[in-house]
């Protein structure tokens, strides 16, 4: 089994694969996580940052899992109150959210 370190801000409390790229994300308790998009070549490095990203897309707090369906991030988020799920369009950043909370926003791509 091949490791790659992660540097800067990236983590990788989920991951899932949308038949092209790796898209890895953070789980942030109290404020909002983050995804990114990861091209394969990528992988072959000993450490990745930020900088060796494709996109970038902010996401509320409490993301717990990933996957993809077409163009479309599906996400949940939970905790030991609540149970949400989101459908969010990979291209665009907007999203819809499944039992909406206060902190879901549509329009959350960065770049």
């Amino acid at each position: 089994m091949a490791r790659v370190a992660m540097t800067g801000a990236l983590r990788s409390s989920q991951a899932a694969f949308d038949r092209r790229d790796l898209w890895i994300g953070s789980y942030e308790r109290d404020k909002g996580g983050m995804l990114w998009r990861l091209p394969l070549d990528r992988l072959a490095r000993a450490s990745l940052s930020e900088s060796d990203t494709e996109a970038t897309l902010a996401v509320p707090a409490r993301a717990q899992g990933l996957t993809f369906r077409g163009t479309e991030i599906w996400m949940t988020f939970s905790g030991s109150q609540f149970g949400r799920l989101a459908r969010i369009n990979a291209a665009s950043g907007n999203g819809a959210g499944f039992r909406r909370h206060a902190g879901w926003h549509r329009g959350y791509l960065l770049r």
